[in-house]
């Protein structure tokens, strides 16, 4: 019972769900609108997503890690960096998507997928 509880209430799931929602619309767009828009959706949608987990893993295990102020300042850019270029892609490709009858714009979606990699990143990512 311990367990199934731990498997129902993982907030990993919800990085799951998401990859599973992002590559179903992805693979839509790509069969019914444009191969170059799902492409660049998918792969904006990953950088977000594996940026910010990245940044929050190597902040939560910083002192296992043995990371200095300086490599946690350069993960962070580069983490930005990142997502900054995902968002960059995403508003190129002019992509977005209807949820339940909602649009959300492409830019939402990925700043949605950084969140979730916030909220998902745990420190044993890394080992």
């Amino acid at each position: 019972m311990n367990i199934l509880r731990e498997v129902i209430f993982d907030r990993r799931i919800l990085w799951v769900i998401y990859g599973f929602l992002t590559i179903a619309v992805g693979i839509q767009v790509i069969v019914n609108r444009s191969v170059g828009i799902g492409a660049a959706a998918l792969v904006a949608c990953g950088i977000c997503l594996i940026a910010s987990c990245t940044l929050v893993s190597c902040f939560l295990a910083r002192h296992e890690q043995h990371y200095s102020v300086r490599d946690l300042g350069i993960i962070a850019v580069i983490a930005v960096s990142l997502t900054l270029i995902g968002l960059a892609l995403m508003r190129w490709s002019g992509f977005r998507l209807i949820l339940w009858g909602i649009e959300i714009s492409g830019i939402q979606w990925a700043l949605v997928g950084s969140v979730i990699g916030l909220i998902t990143a745990k420190r044993d990512l890394l080992k």
